[in-house]
């Protein structure tokens, strides 16, 4: 039954998200001076592991150092509580740092990545895993 229910949705243009909220397949919307734009008429089923659009939203964080959002699934930089440049009204703590993103203006070589930022928070990526 819940085959069909999606086949169905699917049939008229909307997927079922991970949280469980139905979308178009393709959209945008328009988030503070950021514009969210999705497309999913190639990879449709693959949304079933992910949120919609709205809960990403309300699932983002402000860069530390930079105008930017931080949504979830995107990659992170942890930065010490000494770090210079924090803007901390806007700054996410974790555990003794704070979230920054990890584009061009705010890391250029990406060097300072640690994780990504989920729904449920910072993920911490396991470099353990790539040792020899």
């Amino acid at each position: 039954m819940e085959f069909v229910k999606l086949l169905l949705l699917f049939l008229r243009g909307k997927v079922i998200f991970a949280c469980g909220h139905s979308s178009s397949l393709r959209g945008q919307v328009r988030e503070g001076e950021h514009d969210l734009s999705w497309n999913l008429i190639l990879t449709p089923w693959k949304a079933a592991g992910s949120v919609c659009v709205r809960c990403a939203i309300a699932a983002s964080i402000d860069c530390c150092s930079c105008p930017g959002k931080i949504y979830p699934g995107d990659p992170v930089a942890l930065y010490g509580l000494r770090s210079e440049g924090i803007d901390w009204e806007r700054a996410t703590r974790v555990v003794e740092s704070v979230v920054g993103c990890l584009r061009w203006n705010c890391c250029p070589c990406g060097g300072f990545y640690a994780g990504n930022w989920t729904t449920d928070g910072f993920q911490g990526h396991n470099f353990a895993s790539h040792a020899a």
